[in-house]
């Protein structure tokens, strides 16, 4: 079953209006979880549950920006409805689209302004099932998660 997180957006857009737009974003499944634990992701996911507030730099920030990327072209689609009902598509060229939109910049600022933000987006797209398995397998992935606690807790910028 696929959940949708549905993210509202308010920026200026080319135009210079202020809109706000709804972005949509799926859960993540445990093995896209466990695949996003290793390699590099897993360090930058690693060196982000580690920043604290107002203590980061240029490669944290270069580390911040490769886990959105990541995490955003993995769940990122579009609510469509037919004659069956709602669903929620993804779609690779459509990702890479909005990757280079300024609606996409306008996200990364606002995770930036707003680490709150940040937070409720990640604990959006992994569900609580696919935190409870990751503990219940002691799948080695980073950042450890504690029973009842969010995936990261920690605020990236004062």
């Amino acid at each position: 079953i696929t959940t949708m997180l549905k993210f509202d957006l308010t920026y200026t857009n080319v135009d210079g209006e202020e809109v706000t737009l709804p972005l949509n974003f799926t859960t993540i499944s445990l093995d896209e979880f466990a695949k996003l634990s290793q390699g590099e992701l897993a360090q930058e996911i690693t060196k982000l549950s580690t920043i604290t507030e107002g203590n980061f730099g240029v490669d944290d920030i270069e580390s911040i920006y490769n886990v959105i990327d990541s995490l955003v072209r993995l769940t990122y689609g579009k609510r469509k409805v037919d004659e069956d009902g709602p669903y929620f598509e993804q779609n690779p060229e459509q990702t890479e689209r909005f990757m280079k939109s300024d609606r996409y910049t306008a996200l990364k600022e606002k995770f930036f302004e707003d680490p709150e933000t940040f937070m409720k987006f990640i604990n959006g797209i992994i569900p609580p099932s696919v935190a409870q398995a990751v503990r219940d397998q002691q799948v080695s992935a980073q950042p450890t998660i504690a029973a009842g606690q969010p995936v990261i807790s920690t605020p990236l910028a004062g």
